[in-house]
């Protein structure tokens, strides 16, 4: 090709990446960008007054999209740097208040760092294109970028102001140099190949990857060439030079490795090793179910199929066929020397990082993204031998349509999938598994569209500037469009209107109370997008409270309160933190009393005053009051359950309030039980455990029980059942336990009803995934004749006398469980 020739075809394609992704930049919020913004602004505050050490924002590190994000600043708001006061320290307060206080929008500041990392994505990939030319020829080359082009999940992800496009693009760049450096032996090429691996580890440290798998390549290349000494040196001066450059770079541009080089690369290792051992945070939802710790190592190849598209998987199974052949066509892409080892490092590449990245308990379907990139570049491969293959077995007339068809109907096949979901790329699902109607079963959905339909739906509304809205993902997602007033969802009941998404009711957070009661609650509105729904948006002005919020006087309610999960040791210090939101003023001043009781109704400890430390005569409507309470467990406190209670009362006459259900005035008992502890060591292990575990209903599993009592029981004697529970997800009903005792005729001889251990600790205070130890007796009647009988139990809501149903693995059994069975004599 000629010089004209090579720049007409860089322009083409750089238009390709960048149109798709560079249009309508201002339209929604991702997940996380807004962070990155505000990361971004530090980083340039910090550069300008010098401050090297404040150049660390966070362990990604993520230094090229703060180097991008703050072009953004220089383009839009060049002042800031000389108006702003100090760094912000919180992600969860952000920029967007300093930017609109200063006149500026900062949608237009998140627009102009996104277009920085567009071009410059856009510009690294045209650079790739013309390394993968060499490699695996023009046509290969051509078809395989305009597919990365083209790649929905890629699209969204490389026009965000985030790591993962920018990371996977320079990790791609970086492979495809060294590839060519090992083909064709030019310096330029180890010298790229380095220096743009230095920018892949500064954007996010699983680039760092690169370094044992550039090592890989240049010791199979040794090999090769049967491990000479002069092959040797040479290979430890191309590492030395690779590796260099790499550090060089990452050097050079994050000024923090300048003054504190070992601390930052300290938190950088010790981030990853938490997260790849310590796993989410918070559930995800991956393959119908709603996962606490690692999803497994079906997720990233699983996740993979939905996100990708029938053209690259078809082209990847062609490119598969392509290569086995044993005597490809002579117009195959295989056949030109040096192909068949390309493809095979890049599958090994994609092979290898996808391990690399399964390691580790945290796992999001964009860790995987630098694999797609040499994937789609496979796929190529594929669709090119095909075209291949056809020309060699039609006639002369049809090759030349055949040669240039078959790919470019690939192509358009793939714009055809992605474009239609423009500006929202990441509602693409592949259609043959589904598409977006079967993805919400299976995969954990959106990462920000359509939240932002939802703050120009109440952007509409008449005098919006007054209105406050509870949303998830309010910062950034939701309140760059909406400017006004807005809250974390968990303070609904602070808002006008309440904005619901999509994961939320697949993971089941912030937690099963809240969603159980917006699900009772109509929408207003209910944004989908291409088929799936996103977004509900609740008007909350008519709407009653919670049933399991708690109001005193019709002037505070309690909403939600923080205590530690898990055994108490007896003298470990431990807080009760409750949340107090006021209704109205209030004429008196109230005193609050937190105690903890054990199940014998003894008081065990005990803290009382003025709420949040000041007279509630002057507190303010409709404002949160975070009450703390902190206790110390007696040293002598004996293992077992303790529950947690408040009351309120009037000082002077001492008089207690009685605390009614929210918005009603349906009594609660005067000393409100809100949760328990476990204290000491407790019998965890039951002597029979089910196998498997007995699930009944969707919340509560029973694994296993102790039926303590003679080996062979004669009428008239008691037997004590002690049932070990566990909460899979919060329930809203205290629910009671049935024990049955079934005689050899099959009829029930004798039975226990009861509250899990008596009441104390009812169903709806269970913590998530915590062990229960609830005894029960049941007599054996004094005529029970000889012969075999067995326990039968389950669980049953009191009110409507409702079973829970029961399975035992993918089995039903019906509404119990047969426990044991046992001869009495």
């Amino acid at each position: 090709m000629s010089t004209r020739q090579k720049a007409l075809a860089s322009l083409l394609l750089f238009l390709c990446l960048w149109l798709p992704r560079s249009l309508q930049l201002d339209h929604f919020v991702a997940v996380d960008e807004r962070s990155w913004l505000t990361r971004a602004g530090n980083f340039y505050l910090a550069l300008s007054r010098g401050d090297w050490a404040g150049t660390y924002q966070r362990y990604h590190p993520g230094v090229t999209t703060m180097w991008l994000g703050m072009a953004g600043y220089l383009w839009r708001y060049p002042d800031y740097a000389a108006e702003a006061p100090e760094q912000i320290e919180s992600m969860s307060e952000g920029v967007e208040d300093f930017l609109r206080a200063h006149g500026r929008d900062p949608m237009a500041l998140l627009a102009a760092g996104r277009l920085a990392v567009v071009t410059v994505i856009a510009l690294a990939l045209v650079v790739a294109f013309w390394l993968a030319v060499d490699l695996v020829g023009l046509a290969t080359a051509a078809v395989g970028f305009l597919l990365i082009a083209l790649e929905p999940f890629f699209l969204g992800l490389s026009r965000m102001l985030h790591v993962d496009g920018l990371s996977s693009t320079f990790m791609f760049l970086s492979l495809l140099a060294f590839l060519r450096y090992q083909q064709r032996g030019r310096r330029g090429d180890l010298i790229l190949s380095g220096v743009v691996a230095g920018l892949a580890w500064l954007t996010k440290s699983p680039a760092f990857f690169l370094i044992p798998f550039v090592g890989l390549l240049a010791l199979t290349q040794a090999a090769r060439e049967r491990f000479r000494l002069p092959v040797l040196r040479k290979l430890a001066m191309e590492l030395g030079i690779w590796g260099g450059l790499g550090v060089g770079v990452f050097f050079l541009l994050w000024p923090a490795m300048w003054v504190q080089p070992l601390a930052a690369i300290r938190d950088i290792l010790s981030a990853a090793g938490e997260s790849a051992a310590e796993g989410h945070s918070k559930a995800i939802y991956f393959n119908g179910r709603v996962i606490d710790g690692d999803p497994g190592p079906l997720f990233y190849p699983l996740t993979y199929l939905w996100r990708t598209t029938p053209v690259v998987m078809i082209g990847l199974i062609l490119a598969l066929w392509t290569a086995v052949r044993r005597e490809p066509a002579g117009r195959s892409p295989f056949a030109v020397p040096g192909r068949r080892r390309t493809a095979g490092l890049l599958a090994l590449y994609v092979l290898a990082f996808t391990a690399f990245m399964t390691l580790g308990s945290k796992k999001f379907p964009r860790y995987l993204i630098p694999a797609y990139l040499p994937l789609d570049l496979l796929a190529a491969l594929g669709w090119v031998g095909l075209a291949a293959w056809l020309q060699e077995r039609l006639p002369t007339i049809r090759r030349r349509w055949i040669a240039a068809g078959l790919p470019a109907l690939a192509v358009a096949l793939q714009a055809a999938l992605a474009l239609p979901h423009f500006p929202y790329y990441f509602t693409y699902y592949n259609p043959l598994l589904g598409g977006s109607a079967k993805a919400p079963e299976v995969m954990m959905i959106g990462l920000g569209e359509g939240l932002d339909q939802a703050a120009r739906y109440l952007m509409e509304k008449p005098q919006a500037e007054r209105l406050t809205v509870a949303s998830w993902y309010r910062g950034g997602s939701f309140s760059y469009i909406f400017p006004y007033r807005s809250v974390d969802i968990e303070e609904f009941y602070r808002a006008d209107y309440a904005v619901l998404y999509a994961h939320q009711w697949q993971r089941q957070v912030p937690d099963r109370r809240l969603l159980d009661y917006f699900a009772g609650l109509p929408p207003e509105r209910v944004i989908t997008l291409h088929g799936t729904e996103y977004v509900r948006i609740y008007n909350l002005h008519t709407v009653p409270p919670p049933t399991y919020f708690t109001d005193w006087g019709h002037a505070i309610r309690l909403v939600d309160h923080e205590i530690l999960e898990g055994p108490v040791q007896p003298g470990q210090d431990f807080v009760v933190r409750l949340r107090l939101y006021t209704l109205a003023p209030l004429a008196e001043n109230l005193s609050v009393v937190v105690r903890l009781v054990d199940q014998a109704g003894n008081e065990v400890a005990r803290s009382e005053g003025w709420p949040y430390g000041s007279p509630t005569s002057t507190w303010q409507s409709g404002e949160v009051y975070v009450d703390g309470h902190k206790f110390r467990l007696p040293d002598e406190a004996p293992p077992g359950y303790y529950r947690i209670e408040v009351a309120f009362y009037e000082p002077d006459s001492q008089e207690l309030l009685t605390p009614t259900v929210a918005g009603t005035d349906t009594p609660r008992p005067t000393f409100l039980p809100i949760d328990y502890l476990s204290v000491g060591k407790l019998p965890y292990s039951p002597t029979l455990m089910l196998r498997p575990p007995a699930d009944l209903g969707e919340t509560i599993r029973l694994v296993g029980a102790d039926v303590e009592g003679p080996e062979t029981p004669a009428p008239g004697t008691s037997l004590k059942v002690v049932l070990f529970w566990k909460q899979r997800s919060y329930n809203q009903v205290d629910y009671t336990v049935f024990i049955h005792l079934i005689g050899p005729d099959g009829q029930t001889v004798a039975q226990f009803d009861s509250q899990p251990l008596g009441g104390f600790v009812p169903t709806s205070l269970w913590h998530d995934g915590e062990i229960i130890i609830d005894p029960h007796v049941i007599q054996i009647p004094a005529d029970a004749p000889s012969g075999p009988y067995h326990l039968r139990l389950g669980l049953y809501e009191l009110a409507t006398l409702q079973r829970l149903p029961v399975r035992m693995g993918d089995e039903p059994r019906g509404d119990s469980v047969d426990l044991v069975t046992f001869m009495v004599q």
